[in-house]
């Protein structure tokens, strides 16, 4: 039967799927929509639901030398009001290759990379936001022209080493002193 489930997979997924019934724009900008999304679940009841609807998705890199370290950038960001590690990331530019992002971010940071490997596509927080993230592996980093000035001055505000992967101050991954 046309538009029918047809395989077992799509037959249990029916069982699960919310169905959304109606849809209201909360918030509208070029880095974020916000909606209120009128849900039923799966058992019938009705649920007004919050989504976070990126017009951009993002990418990563796990930059990884010769020697086996990974680069991490510790930084502060006001919206958690903490520092913490992160790997060099960021938003994919309207009509920029993936690829080209990542390289990019890495740049910034000073280093340039020899090779990619894109990891896998996901949604890291699917439960609200419609984010779509693209990680890399990136390996053979060598510095940059910018690689003196990043370290130097700090490049956004981050101190950037190629260390072994370790926790960060007070051994967790963030820190509300920076």
């Amino acid at each position: 039967m046309p538009g029918s489930p047809t395989s077992r997979a799509e037959r249990q997924a029916q069982h699960v799927r919310w169905k959304v019934h109606g849809r209201r724009t909360m918030y509208e900008s070029d880095w974020v929509n916000v909606r209120l999304d009128d849900v039923e679940l799966p058992d019938g009841a009705h649920v007004d639901h919050h989504v976070l609807d990126f017009p951009r998705g993002s990418v990563g890199a796990v930059l990884v030398d010769d020697e086996a370290r990974i680069l991490l950038l510790w930084r502060h960001r006001f919206i958690t009001g903490r520092c913490g590690w992160e790997v060099p990331a960021g938003w994919i530019d309207a009509g920029e290759d993936p690829e080209t992002t990542v390289r990019r971010e890495i740049e910034e940071t000073g280093y340039r990379v020899g090779h990619l490997e894109p990891m896998v596509d996901y949604f890291p927080l699917a439960g609200i936001s419609t984010q779509l993230y693209r990680p890399y592996v990136a390996a053979h980093p060598s510095t940059s022209a910018m690689a003196l000035a990043a370290k130097l001055h700090g490049s956004n505000g981050c101190r950037s080493p190629i260390s072994p992967i370790s926790p960060g101050p007070a051994g967790s991954a963030t820190d509300p002193r920076c």
